[in-house]
């Protein structure tokens, strides 16, 4: 039994568009959002990192809205130039600290299985110079075929 995905314009919820993949840490230095850089660093840097980016995230949000139910996120990603990028460790890192604002902020009851259903990465291309990622929030319809 596989669940179709489908992505219906009026069960679009939220978008948060222009997700970065790099935020300052210093004025000579930045974090690199990824699972590379994410593995590599110690704890708190990590920490330090995820409070950074979800304070810059919240400066993202539209006007603060309550969703309940259940919900699938699509995620999608774009490259600044033509080197290949292994999709999820470039999202992967940006996926729990975003989710994790969407349920701080309570936009989300929580980021468990109860309420998000499923999660989808997509390329979206190559825009040059700009590497970000866009996130869609949809209200989860599952169908199952067969019943």
């Amino acid at each position: 039994m596989n669940p179709s995905i489908t992505y219906l314009q009026e069960d679009l919820l939220l978008t948060i568009p222009n997700l970065p993949l790099e935020i300052p840490k210093s004025k000579k230095s930045k974090y690199h959002i990824n699972m590379n850089v994410f593995m590599r660093s110690h704890y708190t840097e990590v920490a330090k990192m995820k409070k950074l980016y979800q304070k810059h995230v919240q400066t993202l949000l539209p006007t603060i809205e309550t969703y309940t139910g259940e919900f699938k996120l699509l995620f999608v990603y774009y490259r600044p130039n033509l080197i290949t990028r292994d999709l999820s460790n470039m999202v992967s890192v940006v996926d729990k600290f975003t989710v994790d604002v969407l349920t701080q902020q309570g936009i989300i009851a929580d980021d468990n299985v109860a309420h998000i259903k499923s999660v989808h990465y997509y390329f979206g291309g190559t825009k040059k110079d700009s590497h970000y990622i866009d996130l869609y929030l949809f209200r989860h319809k599952e169908t199952i075929d067969g019943i």
